[in-house]
C-alpha cells in the first residue's frame, strides 16, 4: 500500500481532508519557504594621495571593495560610480579599470556614458570582488570633490539588495547593517601656486655732460 503526502502543515492537519475515507487522492504537495537574509556592503577609499602629472593633471585611484555580507549567494552583482556627477567644472577621463576574482571589470566603464564597474559578477556568501579605478582629473575652479559609488544585486528569491559606498571600510560600526554607513569619499586636490610677476629691473646711469669751453 502507497500513499503520497497531503500538505498537513498547520491548518491543514487531516491526511483525508475531503473526508471519502481513501487519502491516496489527497496528494497536495507541502510548500516550504525559506528565510533569506542578502546584503550587500560597499565601501570606496582613494588609494593614495592624488597624483600631480604637472600642467594642473593629476592621477587619482579609489578602491571599491563589493561584498556579499548575507546568507545567500548574490547575483547580477553591480556597482555603478558617476564620474561627470563627481567631478564637476572638470575634465575626467579612465586610465584603468580591474576588479580582483571573483569579480569581472566593465572595460568599457568610462564613468560618464557608462557608468557600470562591473560586467556579469556573482558573489559567494562571504566573498567580495575590489574594483580599482584609475582616473585622469584635470580641475576647472574647483578642487575639492566627493565620490559615492552604488552597489546593488539580486538574491536566489528574487529579493534585490543595494547600498551606498562608506569611505573606508564596508561596516565600520560592525552592526552587521552596512546601509547605515554612507559617508562619501572626499577627493582634495593642491591648491595652485600663486603665481608671482617680478618687476623688472633698471640700471639708470646719469651722465652729465660738461661743455667744453
Amino acid at each position: 500500500v502507497t500513499d503520497r503526502s497531503q500538505n498537513t502543515a498547520p491548518p491543514n492537519t487531516d491526511p483525508d481532508p475531503d473526508g471519502n475515507g481513501d487519502p491516496t487522492d489527497n496528494n497536495e504537495p507541502t510548500v516550504v519557504q525559506l528565510a533569506e537574509n542578502p546584503i550587500l556592503g560597499v565601501s570606496k577609499q582613494l588609494v593614495a594621495a592624488p597624483e600631480d602629472l604637472g600642467n594642473d593633471r593629476y592621477r587619482v585611484a579609489f578602491d571599491i571593495v563589493a561584498r556579499n555580507m548575507g546568507d545567500v549567494p548574490l547575483d547580477q552583482v553591480s556597482v555603478v560610480d558617476d564620474l561627470a556627477a563627481t567631478f564637476v567644472d572638470a575634465s575626467v577621463t579612465v586610465e584603468s579599470v580591474t576588479a580582483t576574482a571573483p569579480g569581472q571589470a566593465n572595460n568599457a566603464y568610462d564613468g560618464i556614458t557608462d557608468t557600470e564597474l562591473l560586467s556579469a559578477t556573482n558573489l559567494d556568501v562571504g566573498e567580495e570582488t575590489t574594483i580599482r579605478v584609475t582616473v585622469i582629473v584635470t580641475p576647472g575652479q574647483t578642487r575639492s570633490f566627493v565620490n559615492t559609488a552604488v552597489g546593488a544585486a539580486s538574491s536566489p528569491g528574487g529579493r534585490h539588495v543595494g547600498d551606498q559606498s562608506q569611505d573606508g571600510g564596508v561596516d565600520p560600526d560592525g552592526n552587521g547593517n552596512p546601509a547605515d554607513n554612507t559617508d562619501p569619499t572626499p577627493i582634495e586636490l593642491p591648491a595652485l601656486a600663486p603665481t608671482t610677476t617680478i618687476a623688472p629691473q633698471y640700471d639708470l646711469a646719469l651722465i652729465k655732460l660738461e661743455e667744453s669751453s
